[in-house]
C-alpha cells in the first residue's frame, strides 16, 4: 500500500510539474527558427514554457505582442495589443455599451490563430470609476461572437 501511495504522489508531482508555467531564456531551437521567420524584428523577447507548448512576450513594429507555438515549432497564434486607433469602425462600432459614453476601453488586442476563430478582437472596457468590467471577443467585420461580464 505504501508503494502504490508512494507512486500515485511521484505520478502526481510528475503532472504538477509539467503544468507550470516556467520562464526560459531561450526556445529550443525549432520553436527559436519558427518565431525569428515570423517576427525577425522581435526585441525584448521572453520566453516559457507551459504543457509542452512555447510562448513568447516581444515586442515588434512599436507593438507589444505575443506568440505561441508547440513543441515542434508550429505557430498555434499571436497577439498584438494595439491602439483603438488601429481597430477597424467595423469592430468598434459593434459594441452597443461604447454608446452610453460611460465605459472606457483598457485594452484591445487582435488576435490571429492557426485553427478556430481565425482572426478577432479582444476588448476590454470598464465603467468609469468602477472595478466592473467586460470583454467583447469581435470578428474584423463587427460580429459579436463571445461576451464576457
Amino acid at each position: 500500500m505504501k508503494h502504490i501511495l508512494t507512486l500515485s504522489l511521484c505520478a502526481f508531482m510528475v503532472v504538477l510539474l509539467q503544468s507550470c508555467k516556467r520562464h526560459l531564456t531561450k526556445a529550443p531551437e525549432d520553436i527559436h527558427r519558427s518565431f525569428s521567420a515570423m517576427y525577425p524584428d522581435a526585441t525584448m523577447v521572453e520566453w516559457e514554457s507551459e504543457a509542452g507548448n512555447f510562448t513568447a512576450d516581444f515586442f515588434s513594429n512599436d507593438h507589444e505582442m505575443a506568440a505561441k507555438f508547440d513543441e515542434v515549432g508550429k505557430w498555434i497564434w499571436s497577439k498584438t495589443e494595439v491602439l483603438l486607433t488601429e481597430v477597424p469602425d467595423e469592430v468598434f462600432e459593434s459594441v452597443s455599451d461604447f454608446d452610453d459614453h460611460k465605459w472606457e476601453v483598457e485594452r484591445v488586442d487582435h488576435y490571429t490563430r492557426s485553427t478556430g476563430e481565425k482572426e478577432y478582437y479582444r476588448i476590454e472596457y470598464s465603467r468609469d470609476n468602477s472595478d466592473f468590467g467586460k470583454i467583447a471577443y469581435i470578428r474584423p467585420d463587427g460580429t459579436v461572437f463571445r461576451s464576457v461580464n
